[in-house]
């Protein structure tokens, strides 16, 4: 049978330190160390370390010792293994179905916006977000980059209107001409993405 190692004195100051909770680039005094050595000496310096890490960064300085022994007691103890189950491993099909849903979300708040505060659109801003930016790459749906300049040399300001590309909203224009005559002079589908 292992025995778990007694907490140290030192180790408790190496961890109030860590942890900023005394100190603040002075020495620890020593009854502020005895408080929490008191409190802490039947856990390990891993359990108070993984209790510590557990406690919100921003609330971390303010913890109690009794509330880090709470903590530490419900950690698994050295060489148990641990319940918790690790987490499901994100397909890239998952990841594309999240930034859908985040997209749709973010169009319905800024039409929302829009329909709050009275504001029009630009019909061009929606027509140009129908397609893929074939100079900064913006997918459709997002509004364009602030780039001007790509590697290649290549040069092209964004409109302040729209906030889009020239060559997107070309692009766009010739996709809306080209789909009623592929369609048999049907309409044209509703543009998705960043329509208001």
């Amino acid at each position: 049978m292992t025995t778990r190692p007694a907490l140290t004195r030192s180790e408790i100051r190496a961890l109030l330190w860590h942890y900023r909770i005394a100190g603040e680039g002075q020495p620890i005094p020593e009854q502020v160390v005895t408080t929490w050595w008191r409190e802490l000496r039947a856990c390990t310096a891993a359990q108070c370390h993984a209790a510590l890490a557990s406690i919100n960064p921003q609330r971390v300085r303010h913890t109690t010792p009794a509330e880090v022994a709470k903590l530490a007691k419900s950690a698994p103890v050295d060489g148990a293994t641990s319940t918790a189950r690790p987490p499901l491993p994100r397909t890239s099909v998952d990841v594309a179905r999240e930034r859908a849903r985040f997209a749709s979300a973010g169009q319905r708040g800024i039409r929302a916006v829009y329909a709050a505060m009275g504001w029009q659109r630009h019909p061009d801003t929606d027509l140009a977000g129908t397609v893929v930016c074939p100079f900064c790459h913006a997918q459709t749906g997002q509004v364009c980059r602030p780039l001007v300049r790509t590697r290649d040399g290549k040069r092209e300001q964004r409109d302040p209107t729209t906030r889009m590309h020239p060559s997107r909203l070309a692009k766009a224009r010739a996709a809306k001409a080209a789909a009623p005559t592929s369609r048999g002079g049907s309409t044209p589908p509703a543009s998705q993405g960043v329509s208001a």
